[in-house]
């Protein structure tokens, strides 16, 4: 019997403090852990383990992944013993506000200005923008919101004129959290105060705060279409502690297909109706307190047994988070190919350039895939607070995740509205979304720092009212290429887009790619289809520029072509690995893009 490993998180919900041998004070981690077990080993746990079992993940390779729930310290050693221990890490969910703000989520600093001073200029993905005909709002629309704390239900900016709350469940004032409540109204404010109005004004907000196990909490909301995700794991530097492993430079997991991103690829692919949209995290530049090292800092080490305790030390030194430029700074679900992970921007003006702030994580992710996936504002937001109405100045991708997790509740709604699909799939949502993603004053093609470019709600909505413009499913199988044809009527440049829920990876599996079904995308011009173009892919190095060719490792494909010809053009899908596999396809229409 092949042996299995431990392969999670566990989540630091009990700390005990002990003193090794060489007089350090340690921290022996103990709370949830998470194990792939063979099926015909599970008779081999102990008893009080088999009590702890909180979720479990039928797994594509065989056995099946077991969640535990509050473990004591000699109950994480027997896993420890039990099954090989690589890729064991302490974990800890944490909201992703901003890293240099004080307890309120406040800005205790002066960020540098960018965009030309433009702080403060009308977004470029309020719902403000959102107008079709009918307008959307999100009403009706369910978004679960996974958060840390409890949402205020009854703000103001919630209740209709009979005081009913479109949060549920309800919580007082006294018992609900500042960053979850910002965060729900960023995604969801009705707009008494304009200012704090939410991308999606009338959506259903469906609170929830995990107890146990973080994606047990996400796997009771999957018959909810969206979900938005405003907490990361740790990763590097945080304060005075480094996440990553004594002897290691630079944090593994950065960039890297771990436990959470194989966790959100396997839900995503168990209800394909459910989208994710994720916080990209804040950790890009993060490093101790002091910019001199060595310095006093906490750091992870792993005993001879396979525990994991955490020591003080002030010998080594650890470069500050995304020293390479920022780039492959992504971290946790973020990296999982069916969720749409959300960078942070600042407001901007018309004719400014879009920029990064300065703490949002940047991709891509160690096999190269395209991340963040998109951008939305998360620096300087006006948002609800709980022990004053509202604050400002909040930065973070926790307030760009929710941003646009609303507007992809628009764009369920206008399907619904415009299109008489009450039930569109993940992938048709993350399609339309990235397909009309702005990239205004920018170059073409994607980039590690912006990904597909700004959430913009009014192009996702003009899309949708444009007839001729054809967003479908279809299932391409092994050896059986598929073709689409589309008539263009005007001479202008469009894109194609093509975007599939790809069965979850393996980590291990994951070393050589993440990506487990190939869809080939390619677009044949007219008259006579002698020209083809090709999707967008990075360079495998820094800057991880983008080009056009072959894309082999993102289950997201879009092809731009900058002046097409009038007539009936043709886009080719082939399945070059996996399969059978179902690919939401967004077209252009006979004249828009």
């Amino acid at each position: 019997m092949q042996a299995s490993r431990i392969i999670g998180w566990i989540s630091l919900t009990v700390v005990a403090a002990a003193v090794t041998a060489n007089g350090q004070q340690s921290w022996s981690a103990s709370g949830d852990a998470t194990a792939i077990i063979p099926n015909q080993a599970f008779g081999k746990l102990p008893a009080d383990l088999k009590e702890k079992i909180v979720l479990q993940l039928p797994q594509r390779d065989g056995g099946t992944r077991f969640v535990f729930d509050d473990l004591k310290p000699d109950q994480v050693r027997t896993l420890s013993k039990m099954f090989q221990t690589q890729g064991l890490r302490p974990r800890i969910f944490r909201p992703v506000s901003c890293d240099d703000c004080d307890d309120s989520g406040l800005l205790d600093h002066k960020v540098p200005p960018v965009h030309n001073g433009a702080y403060g200029k009308p977004q470029k993905t309020p719902n403000t923008q959102a107008r079709a005909r009918p307008p959307l709002q999100g009403r009706g629309v369910r978004v679960a919101m996974i958060d840390l704390g409890k949402v205020y239900s009854d703000h103001v900016e919630f209740l209709d004129s009979n005081k009913a709350s479109r949060v549920s469940p309800r919580a007082s004032q006294t018992e609900s959290d500042e960053h979850a409540t910002a965060d729900a109204g960023t995604l969801g404010a009705a707009g008494i105060n304009s200012s704090a109005r939410g991308s999606a004004p009338l959506a259903n907000i469906v609170a929830v705060v995990p107890t146990t196990d973080y994606w047990s909490a996400v796997e009771s909301v999957l018959d909810v279409p969206i979900s938005s995700h405003s907490t990361v794991v740790p990763a590097g530097w945080h304060g005075q502690e480094w996440w990553g492993i004594v002897g290691q430079t630079r944090d593994a997991e950065f960039g890297r297909y771990g436990i959470d991103a194989e966790i959100a690829d396997t839900l995503s692919a168990r209800k394909p109706q459910h989208l994710m949209v994720v916080a990209a995290g804040n950790d890009r530049d993060d490093g101790p307190r002091t910019f001199v090292q060595p310095v006093e800092h906490l750091h992870r080490v792993r005993l001879e047994d396979g525990t994991v305790v955490w020591q003080s030390s002030s010998k080594d030194t650890h470069p500050r988070d995304g020293d390479n430029g920022g780039f492959q700074t992504v971290v946790g679900a973020c990296v999982a190919k069916n969720v749409v992970c959300v960078g942070a921007v600042p407001d901007i003006g018309a004719a400014a350039n879009p920029q990064a702030t300065v703490f949002t994580n940047f991709g891509p992710t160690l096999d190269i895939r395209i991340k963040p996936d998109i951008v939305a504002n998360g620096f300087d937001v006006f948002a609800l607070g709980v022990k004053t109405a509202y604050v400002s100045q909040l930065a973070g991708t926790s307030q760009a995740a929710p941003m646009v997790a609303g507007i992809a509740a628009l764009i369920k709604e206008g399907f619904s509205l415009l299109r008489g699909v009450a039930n569109p799939t993940a992938a048709e949502l993350k399609a339309v979304l990235l397909h009309t993603a702005s990239r205004e004053n920018l170059p073409p093609g994607p980039d590690p720092k912006l990904g597909w470019g700004m959430a913009d709600a009014k192009a996702a909505a003009d899309y949708l009212e444009d007839k001729s413009a054809i967003v479908q499913t279809v299932v391409i199988k092994p050896g059986a290429p598929t073709t689409l044809t589309f008539a263009r009527e005007e001479d202008k440049p469009f894109r194609v887009t093509v975007v599939w829920t790809d069965p979850p990876q393996t980590q291990a599996g994951a070393e050589k790619g993440a990506l487990v079904s190939d869809v080939d995308a390619v677009v044949v011009a007219p008259p006579n289809g002698s020209t083809t173009h090709l999707p967008w892919v990075l360079e495998g190095t820094s800057p991880f520029a983008a080009k056009r060719g072959p894309n082999h490792v993102d289950n997201v494909e879009i092809i731009d072509v900058a002046a097409g010809a009038i007539g009936t053009w043709t886009l080719r899908l082939t399945l070059a690995k996996g399969g059978p596999q179902a690919v939401a396809v967004a077209l252009p229409g006979k004249e828009g893009s």
